[in-house]
């Protein structure tokens, strides 16, 4: 059976993804299309690029860590100031080029890079989420590109995928430039309200489409811009084949703990693996 998937935000917690991934791969359910915010997107950029769950667990295995996500700005690097200052001129402390990079390197193994590769009829089987802070939109990458002047065929995924991770304050957002203007583009995660019939456009609602969400109340970051994600708003309809597969963790490790243990990592894989074991073998087989 295929399915359609939404994998939202989460920072270094979108490792439980993988377990998800692994347990639908193990079932022999496939993935059609895929829709990613933040880490979510990172996930669904990597499986729609034609990474297996088991070469996915192997480049997880392949770090020791992730706290090359956080690489201070030049101007963060100042002491006593840097981080302040960082945050009034470049509106965030850390750089968000090293997610584009990272992709891009990653991507690269299996000659992907644009959404070209990803195109089906017109359409890209991958979405991406992203906000528009300037506008107070939502971003849907690469549907929405031409409004702002892009060919959606040739832009990078590694773009993309930067723009959805830019977790305001924390990482500097994307500057994408609009004819005449650059709009400030950041984290997806801030949109609320958010239905997977996003992915269903142009289709009718007829595939189940699972949506996989983190639990987790001690995210610091979420609570500095409920400000700013009280500004978005995005009205639709309701996806009466979606279902909901929360996964739950222990709240000790924050989204932006890069300096994750190989302990933490492999605790973060079971726990997506067990909540999408459990939603296959209680509900899944029943709606087919």
């Amino acid at each position: 059976m295929n399915v359609d998937v939404f994998f939202e935000g989460g920072g270094i917690l979108g490792i439980s993804f993988i377990g998800a991934y692994k347990a639908l791969s193990d079932h022999g359910i496939l993935i059609d299309r895929a829709i990613g915010i933040s880490s979510g997107s990172i996930i669904a950029a990597f499986i729609k690029s034609g990474f297996t769950a088991n070469e996915l667990i192997q480049l997880l295995s392949d770090y020791d860590d992730f706290t090359f996500f956080k690489q201070k700005t030049s101007t963060a690097k100042k002491n006593y100031i840097g981080k302040p200052l960082s945050l009034l001129l470049n509106k965030g402390i850390y750089d968000s080029a090293v997610i584009e990079k990272f992709m891009d390197e990653i991507l690269k193994q299996k000659n992907i890079t644009t959404f070209q590769s990803l195109m089906w009829l017109g359409e890209s089987k991958l979405k991406i989420i992203a906000a528009d802070f300037t506008n107070k939109r939502l971003l849907l990458l690469p549907d929405d590109l031409p409004s702002y002047g892009y060919d959606k065929n040739s832009f990078q995924i590694s773009k993309a995928v930067r723009m959805s991770c830019c977790i305001p304050f924390f990482y500097t957002p994307y500057e994408l430039k609009s004819r005449n203007s650059t709009c400030y583009i950041i984290d997806g995660g801030v949109i609320k309200q958010i239905s997977t019939s996003i992915l269903n456009q142009n289709h009718n609602l007829d595939k189940l489409t699972l949506r996989f969400k983190i639990k987790d109340n001690s995210n610091r970051w979420i609570n500095r811009f409920k400000d700013i994600k009280n500004r978005f708003e995005f009205k639709h309809d309701t996806n009466n084949n979606e279902r909901i597969i929360m996964i739950h963790h222990n709240g000790k490790i924050k989204a932006t703990d890069f300096d994750i243990s190989k302990e933490e990592i492999i605790y973060l894989y079971k726990q997506g693996y067990k909540a999408c074991y459990r939603f296959i073998k209680s509900e899944f087989y029943k709606l087919q």
